[in-house]
């Protein structure tokens, strides 16, 4: 993993919903592309199994339509569009056509109910992909999937300390368990920067795990953790 592109990482592209650019859409990643922003982007699969960028569980805040995604096909969700505009769900391989190593991009890989096989139906993508990328999780069987199949690619593990809900409460519990790093092997794990303290960074060094701040939303929080971290994840503001 060359940590050297991915010191910034634009979260969900370089978006601005306010501005028409949006999260997780084509225009969003070419605009991250244009200044040479690393991306990080989500991505799901639907029930033919088509692997889609895109962040919610339902579709609802985005398109309007009060469906889960996991619950669509490819053809339902192409008849989707992001916040009334022209923008559509693109597909991961669309996103690939379009990136082309241009920069390195942080795949996070949404496992969630009824998400078997999305681990495969990722890498068949990603195999014949020869730019610079990574593969991040909140679920830690997922990047174990990977480190037990598919060695070679580089992964992460995405946590917290937020205890305010139930699922949040899990991941704090399981995610920041010490015997996890030699485990699943993690190039890199991403902690919400709030959490990140001196025994995190301590851990960190002595397992050779590179650490990466999600998400930072303005200038005052981007001075006040790049020193203590290897990368950062950022939105609605440029670096």
């Amino acid at each position: 993993m060359d940590m050297n592109q991915y010191k910034l990482i634009a979260h969900r592209g370089l978006y601005h919903n306010e501005k028409g650019i949006y999260e997780n859409s084509m225009k969003a990643f070419y605009e991250a592309i244009a200044k040479q922003y690393a991306i990080e982007l989500d991505v799901q699969i639907l029930k033919d199994g088509t692997i889609v960028v895109f962040h919610d569980e339902n579709l609802e805040r985005m398109t309007g339509v009060n469906k889960r995604v996991r619950d669509c096909t490819l053809a339902e969700i192409k008849t989707c569009h992001l916040l009334n505009s022209n923008e559509k769900i693109p597909t991961l391989r669309e996103v690939l056509e379009l990136v082309a190593g241009k920069v390195a991009i942080v795949i996070e890989i949404k496992r969630r109910y009824k998400s078997y096989g999305i681990e495969k139906a990722v890498y068949e993508i990603l195999k014949e992909y020869n730019g610079e990328y990574c593969i991040e999780s909140f679920n830690p069987f997922t990047v174990l999937w990977f480190k037990n199949h598919h060695k070679e690619i580089a992964r992460g593990l995405l946590s917290t300390k937020e205890l305010t809900t139930l699922k949040k409460i899990i991941v704090a519990t399981t995610n920041n368990l010490p015997f996890l790093y030699p485990l699943l092997q993690l190039d890199f794990i991403s902690y919400r920067y709030t959490d990140i303290n001196e025994s995190i960074k301590n851990r960190c060094q002595k397992n050779h795990v590179y650490l990466i701040a999600w998400t930072i939303k303005n200038k005052k929080e981007y001075i006040k953790i790049k020193e203590k971290c290897d990368g950062i994840i950022f939105e609605n503001f440029l670096p």
